[in-house]
């Protein structure tokens, strides 16, 4: 039985391929949760979601590409988004800021690393594998979120932010690059 989505929704494109930021008419999560809770989802898409609470104004994470697509969002509270493209090719390098609220989500390609900052307390952020296109050779990839070269501007300073001691020893982005030219 085929069924239209019932999600009304505008989604721009962006400097960076695939990464979109989609603005929603109604709760997507909610429906995408009915798909995968009536695995009206193909077999072969294995579907991973993950709900994330944080208290505080300041959270950080992030920076981490992952060799899969996903589907974000914010059901409550608002986040300071970052988005790198760290698939080799022409857009390599190129970054992409925007506050995402509830109302939104973000659908992020494969190689292109993600962090946020939570803007409010009791922030709530969802995410959502969807679709696997894991390759024997792609790995994670960790990007320390304060490295001077990438000049995000965090609305919240690293001084002031919270972050986890492993987002801390994150590698710097000139270390990726080495470590990619060395390929």
């Amino acid at each position: 039985m085929s069924e239209s989505c019932p999600i009304e929704y505008d989604i721009p494109k962006t400097q960076i391929l695939g990464l979109r930021i989609i603005k929603l008419m109604m709760n997507a999560e909610k429906y995408l949760q009915e798909k995968i809770e009536s695995r009206e989802l193909p077999d072969d898409e294995k579907i991973h979601s993950h709900i994330s609470f944080m208290k505080k104004i300041g959270v950080t994470k992030g920076l981490q590409a992952e060799p899969w697509e996903k589907f974000i969002s914010v059901t409550g509270g608002s986040i300071f988004g970052v988005w790198i493209d760290l698939r080799l090719g022409k857009t390599f390098g190129q970054k992409l800021t925007a506050k995402i609220d509830p109302g939104m989500a973000i659908i992020i390609p494969h190689g292109v690393a993600s962090g946020f900052q939570t803007q409010d307390p009791h922030v709530t952020y969802s995410s959502y594998t969807i679709k696997k296109n894991i390759l024997a050779e792609t790995n994670h990839i960790f990007i320390d979120p304060f490295d001077e070269e990438l000049a995000i501007n965090w609305p919240i300073p690293q001084n002031q932010a919270i972050i986890s001691t492993e987002d801390r020893s994150y590698l710097k982005f000139s270390e990726l690059k080495s470590k990619l030219s060395e390929k």
